[in-house]
C-alpha cells in the first residue's frame, strides 16, 4: 500500500465535486483518455502535443502525474486531498482504477474512481501526512533502488 497527494484543482475547484462523486483526479483537460498509452513514453508524447508551449519540466511533471492515475496507483493504496478551501485533509482509500470521464465542464476528466472511507483531518495533520507521505515516498524509491 502506498500514500498518494493527489489535490483537487489548483485552488480547491474541484473538492465538492471529487468529494460527493467520491473520486481522485480530474484536470488535463486538452489530453484525451489515458486508457490507450502502454508506455509513459507515448503518454510523453501526447502530453508535449497538447502542452507544445510548456517547458520540458512541465511536460516530465504532468506526464508524471497521468501515468501514476493511469497505471501507479492501486486499490488500496491511501489518497490525501489537501482542501485547499478550507485547510483539512480528506483521506480515502482507493477502490477502483483509472476511469476517464468527459464532465459537463470539460475539467474532471481523469479520475479514480471509487474512493472509500473519505474522512477529514485539520490543518495540525496536514503538515504531519506531507511529511510521512514525503518519508514513504522516500522509503519507496530507497527500497525499489536496491532491489
Amino acid at each position: 500500500m502506498r500514500a498518494w497527494v493527489i489535490r483537487a484543482g489548483r485552488a480547491g475547484e474541484r473538492e465538492h465535486w471529487a468529494l460527493e462523486n467520491s473520486v481522485a483526479g480530474g484536470g488535463f483537460h486538452e489530453i484525451g483518455d489515458l486508457t490507450p498509452y502502454t508506455t509513459r513514453e507515448q503518454l510523453a508524447d501526447a502530453v508535449m502535443a497538447a502542452y507544445p508551449t510548456r517547458s520540458k519540466a512541465s511536460w516530465s511533471n504532468f506526464t508524471g502525474q497521468l501515468w501514476s492515475l493511469r497505471t501507479r496507483i492501486e486499490v488500496g493504496d491511501l489518497v490525501v486531498m489537501p482542501m485547499k478551501t478550507n485547510g483539512t485533509l480528506a483521506i480515502g482509500t482507493v477502490t477502483g482504477g483509472y476511469e476517464y470521464r468527459k464532465s459537463h465542464n470539460g475539467d474532471a476528466r481523469h479520475l479514480l474512481e471509487g474512493l472509500s472511507g473519505l474522512h477529514h483531518y485539520s490543518e495540525d495533520l496536514v503538515r504531519l501526512v506531507e511529511i510521512e507521505a514525503h518519508i514513504i515516498s522516500l522509503a519507496y524509491e530507497v527500497a525499489k533502488g536496491s532491489s
